[in-house]
């Protein structure tokens, strides 16, 4: 969680746009989800 909420900051410091803000966001997201399928997969 709290590197989410890094991420979060830095992205709302680095698109000042709600828009821009939501699809990094969203793109964070998937690569975080994208790693967890991967990790259980691995496991």
């Amino acid at each position: 969680q709290t590197t989410l909420a890094s991420f979060t900051d830095i992205g709302f410091i680095a698109v000042p746009e709600p828009t821009g803000a939501l699809l990094l966001l969203m793109g964070v997201a998937g690569i975080g989800m994208r790693r967890l399928r991967q990790g259980s997969r691995a496991a």
